[in-house]
């Protein structure tokens, strides 16, 4: 899934069909098509910057920014599954212990 994706994404991103926003396409259209598949992305606005101008520049090619995504998912599943587990058993839904 996560390379259906990178492949829409780096296709927008190659295409400069825009004047403007190519990179902010390119994101939406794989957090779009992603989501449609059941996945939610949330990413860092920086990480998505400086993935979104790799692409563009040719540094990042779809096998890494599909492991990206991949990445982003299993970050958020793992954040969602200790929220869920806290707010489940009772305790504070409050900031992670350190």
């Amino acid at each position: 899934m996560f390379e259906r994706a990178a492949s829409l994404g780096h296709g927008v991103a190659k295409a400069h069909a825009f004047v403007d926003g190519n990179m902010r396409t390119e994101l939406l259209t794989m957090q779009t098509f992603l989501f449609l598949n059941g996945y939610r992305l949330h990413p860092d606005p920086v990480a998505v910057v400086t993935t979104m101008e790799g692409v563009a520049s040719g540094e990042v090619f779809e096998a890494e920014l599909a492991r990206w995504l991949g990445r982003l998912v299993e970050d958020q599943n793992a954040a969602l599954s200790w929220t869920r587990s806290v707010c489940t058993s009772g305790a504070s839904c409050g900031a992670r212990p350190s």
